[in-house]
């Protein structure tokens, strides 16, 4: 009786073995690597659309007070920008006199004061685009990317983040990541490490540059504050030149200049001051008086609501945050269901007193190994991405806000280079079509074109 017995038991741990083998290689594709994609740093959005399936964005979005729907685009290199020689000022061009008052300013304020006051060449005739499409193609658009690529090219912490990237990225470091987080599932030596990073990470403090998802998120955090920097520059000059108030407006438009410069360089900043002075000349009809603002508050922020849900709809970083998180919750239900009774048998077969408990032990391991890694590494992942979808949701609330709220500003000043950069800002973030809507200005009786703002051709 103990031999059949026996013959019993072997014969029912060797078919739940080999079940469970034949699943876990059925398993191999699993969703545990994660995408290697260099963020696009020029900002680049491109046209074909794809619709989102799922609600992901819209619920980690929350804390930003904003809904991201819409559609996204295919994430295609941004187009080469042209020679921009032909913004370079002429070179018998003479600067103004510095007044007295300012004589004691340092070299890169001087510099930058002349590169103001220097005569620019006329503006070049910009490419039509058509509606509901968002284009880089214009000179302005093109100046601010070329801005943020030399901006980041200079910036060295950013340098070291990329290159951690792409070390991280490498097979080597990812199977040695891999290999330590199985270790740690047998033998815990990582002790309570993995929460407290997490914590870190929550409320970013001590974040450490140690993997491949620590390392994407401190690229594309940093990436996005260099942005950010580089729009509020350009309109703080277009606010400085185009200001009814030539002493005010010298001085605003010089510390602009020295803050471009700072951020990317002379040459670069030179080229952004020329181009402003170019459209300012090409832009120089004189706005009519307005005696009370373009929209209330509640209007204001509906448009501000509008223009980020647009602007998510097409910027290709969120598609491949969308990408990163669809490599853990893409399932279906049957797969699913799979995996909770394949972890479920292995469990139950390792506690076997006899060879088959140490034989489902391997296989668990193995099956582990292969979809992913553990659970408790695949969740800190997934909150290192979090992070990224929340520092480019605070990018395009803080850029759409500065649009909008630059746009009105300009309108009641009289500065028209300044509403005319704050729109090109908001049809570069939402589109053209999109950006004339939020900005058309019927509830005070005025037409677009007579508020300065450019309707695409």
């Amino acid at each position: 009786m103990k031999s059949m017995r026996s013959g019993k038991g072997l014969w029912f741990g060797s078919a739940l073995i080999g079940a469970s083998v034949a699943f876990s290689i059925s398993m191999i594709p699993a969703h545990g690597q994660e995408q290697t994609t260099p963020l696009n740093s020029s900002g680049g959005l491109l046209n074909t659309e794809l619709p989102l399936p799922d609600n992901y964005l819209m619920q980690t979005m929350k804390p930003v007070m904003l809904r991201l729907n819409g559609h996204v685009s295919v994430n295609r290199p941004a187009p080469v920008p042209p020679q921009t020689t032909a913004l370079k000022p002429k070179p018998e061009a003479a600067p103004r006199m510095i007044p007295a008052g300012q004589q004691t300013q340092d070299k890169p304020a001087v510099a930058a004061q002349a590169a103001v006051a220097t005569t620019p060449p006329p503006l070049a005739a910009e490419p039509s685009k058509p509606n509901n499409q968002i284009s880089h193609d214009d000179p302005f658009n093109r100046q601010l990317d070329e801005l943020i690529e030399n901006a980041q090219k200079q910036d060295s912490n950013l340098q070291k983040y990329v290159a951690a990237v792409d070390k991280y990225a490498d097979w080597k470091f990812r199977l040695g990541e891999r290999t330590r987080d199985m270790l740690n599932y047998s033998c815990l030596f990582k002790g309570v490490s993995p929460s407290s990073e997490a914590g870190d990470v929550i409320l970013d403090e001590k974040n450490k540059l140690k993997s491949l998802a620590a390392a994407k998120y401190m690229k594309q955090k940093l990436q996005d504050e260099i942005q950010m920097h580089a729009v509020s520059a350009v309109l703080q000059l277009a606010m400085g030149l185009g200001n009814q108030d030539a002493c005010e407006g010298q001085k605003q438009a010089v510390e602009a200049a020295n803050d471009l410069e700072r951020l990317a360089g002379r040459t670069q900043a030179e080229l952004v001051v020329n181009y402003l002075k170019s459209l300012q000349q090409a832009n120089n009809q004189p706005l009519p008086q307005l005696s009370k603002p373009l929209w209330t508050i509640a209007e204001s922020k509906a448009r501000i609501d509008q223009a980020v849900a647009s602007a998510a709809g097409n910027d290709p970083v969120v598609n491949e945050i969308k990408d990163d998180i669809h490599h853990y919750n893409a399932h279906s239900k049957g797969s699913l269901a799979a995996h909770r009774v394949a972890r479920t048998a292995l469990s139950v077969a390792s506690m076997t007193p006899n060879f088959v408990g140490p034989a489902a032990q391997v296989v668990l391991f193995s099956y582990l190994t292969i979809s992913g890694g553990t659970e408790q590494e695949k969740i800190l992942k997934e909150l290192y991405i979090d992070k990224r979808l929340n520092s480019r949701a605070d990018l395009l609330n803080e850029q759409a806000h500065m649009a909008l709220y630059n746009f009105q500003v300009g309108a009641l000043t009289g500065n028209r280079l300044l509403l005319t950069c704050s729109q090109r800002l908001l049809s570069r973030l939402a589109g053209a079509d999109t950006a004339s809507k939020l900005v058309s200005s019927a509830s005070i009786g005025l037409p677009l074109d007579q508020l300065g703002g450019t309707r695409p051709q």
